[in-house]
């Protein structure tokens, strides 16, 4: 009787360590697919990321090419002369100053500038209007100081927003290395610097452009 009782506490006991392996095991099985579920969620939003940041990079890349794109066509457009029939017009301010410890500088500023769209569709803008008046498109800033140039910038602009676009920095001054600087702007946000340092300027240079922008609407105005 009591080797009954035992077997059968014993059969109990075996029945319960088996009841207990399966509940165990199923645990473990759920911890397991959680582990793996979660595991999966976190290779997705890894891989979502990636992803995400690659996209905004070729974004970004396609709209430094576009601009370089654009500046190109400026660049070719100057070289093919300033004229009605090229539908590009140049002001070209100078300015001559003496400067303590420096001398004679000569700041020469050329305001490049394209028809407005109604006269290049052919149509007639109203006077008094903005679109009355031509689009200002690219300003070159050049200082010369005793007849030797020392900087020289170049201000592309989005012909849409009329916002800084590029803008391209030249310094040279005796006995140091020549210093350039490219900037890449979409709406006021920096998309791309050479050299990279310059980046600690990207704010002041874009202050800047928008001024020489903002004196040559002014000027446009006239």
């Amino acid at each position: 009787m009591t080797w009954c009782m035992i077997t059968m506490q014993t059969r109990k006991n075996m029945s319960a360590t088996s009841h207990v392996r399966k509940l165990l095991y199923n645990f473990a099985v759920k911890i397991s697919a959680r582990t793996m579920k979660h595991t999966r969620n976190l290779m997705l939003i890894l891989m979502l990321t990636i992803v995400t940041s690659v996209l905004a990079s070729n974004d970004d890349d396609n709209k430094i090419a576009d601009i370089r794109q654009a500046y190109d066509a400026m660049k070719q457009l100057i070289e093919r002369g300033v004229s009605m029939e090229n539908l590009l017009y140049c002001t070209t301010i100078t300015n001559c100053s003496t400067v303590p410890a420096i001398g004679w500088v000569t700041r020469t500023i050329n305001i490049y500038s394209i028809p407005p769209d109604e006269d290049i569709d052919g149509d007639a803008a109203i006077p008094g209007t903005a679109e009355y008046h031509n689009i200002i498109l690219f300003i070159t800033v050049s200082d010369e100081a005793n007849g030797i140039q020392r900087t020289y910038d170049e201000y592309l602009f989005d012909r849409k927003s009329g916002q800084p676009a590029f803008v391209y920095s030249h310094e040279s001054y005796p006995d140091e290395p020549v210093k350039e600087c490219r900037y890449y702007y979409e709406k006021g946000r920096l998309l791309h610097c050479m050299p990279e340092m310059a980046k600690i300027n990207k704010k002041g240079v874009l202050r800047v452009a928008k001024q020489w922008k903002s004196m040559a609407d002014e000027i446009n105005l006239m």
